[in-house]
This record gives C-alpha cells, structure tokens and sequence, in this order.
C-alpha cells in the first residue's frame, strides 16, 4: 500500500486534476512560443501543429481560442512555429512553417493576414 500524499493546499488551475476535459477548447499538443498579456491578464500560446492561438486564463487556468479554424478569419494556421504580440497594437506575428509565411492575427477578432510569403 502507497503512503497518503501530503497535501500543499488546493489544486492548481492548470493541474489536470483542476480541469474538466470537455470544457477545453482544444489541447495544447506542442507550445512553440509563450507571451505574457499581464494587462488582460492572461498568456497567449501560439500551439504548434494544427493548432489555433489561445489564450490561458491566469487566473483560473481556462483556454479561449483566439484564433484558429474556429475564431476569426483568412489565412489558415498549420504549424506554428513561433510567435510574438504587439499589445498596444492588438496583433500577433507568427511563423507559419508548412505554408511558408509570417501571419499577422488581430488579437481582437481572430483574423489573419499572411504578411510575408
């Protein structure tokens, strides 16, 4: 018999005892890049192959599709591979490895534009 695990305290909100699997929007296979978006108080991941841009509420853990096959429009996103934020602009840069060119998202509605290619 295993010995009972000290507790430290609740759970975190990025723990995958803390998250119900249906609520997610989509997973996080492989995140190419990481920005912090302290005054929206959340982290923009740019996830890799076939992958959208989300956000990951800090505060509890939820993800929110910014962009991707569900939210917004233009320019499909395949493979991500790296990306930055522009935040007093509302956009995101990111390279897309599979169709060869830069994507421009509009943070504020998920629409994309292939900017170089």
């Amino acid at each position: 018999m295993r010995p009972a695990r000290a507790s430290c305290g609740p759970p975190s909100p990025f723990s995958r005892r803390n998250s119900a699997r249906a609520a997610r929007p989509r997973g996080i296979d492989v995140a190419e890049d990481i920005r912090l978006d302290s005054a929206n108080n959340r982290l923009l991941v740019f996830a890799g192959i076939a992958n959208p841009v989300i956000a990951v509420n800090l505060a509890n853990g939820n993800r929110t599709e910014i962009s991707g096959a569900n939210v917004g429009q233009g320019v499909p996103l395949t493979a991500l591979n790296g990306g930055d934020v522009d935040l007093d602009r509302q956009i995101a840069a990111c390279a897309d490895v599979t169709m060869n060119w830069l994507v421009v998202v509009d943070l504020s509605n998920g629409d994309r534009v292939a900017f170089s290619h």
